[in-house]
């Protein structure tokens, strides 16, 4: 009968004084380097969007005091 034993951080299977080399780093976190990427640039696009946002609802709030001043003076 074999004995072994199933590192708890990557999964494989080890014999009985065997030691893993992944490091102990679960690969549920280790990344692709292209994940990472998309990761960067779903990131990024979201940044643009909200940077938009701003500038829509600050260009908004510019017109409507720009309505009020005139409305003020007539």
């Amino acid at each position: 009968m074999a004995m072994f034993k199933t590192c708890p951080y990557c999964g494989s299977n080890l014999d009985h004084n065997e030691q893993c080399t992944c490091g102990g780093v679960s690969t549920a976190v280790l990344r692709t380097p292209r994940e990472l990427v998309k990761d960067r640039m779903a990131a990024m696009e979201q940044a643009k969007a909200r940077a938009k946002q701003t500038a829509h609802a600050t260009l908004r709030k510019g017109i409507y005091t720009a309505i009020c001043r005139q409305t003020k003076t007539q």
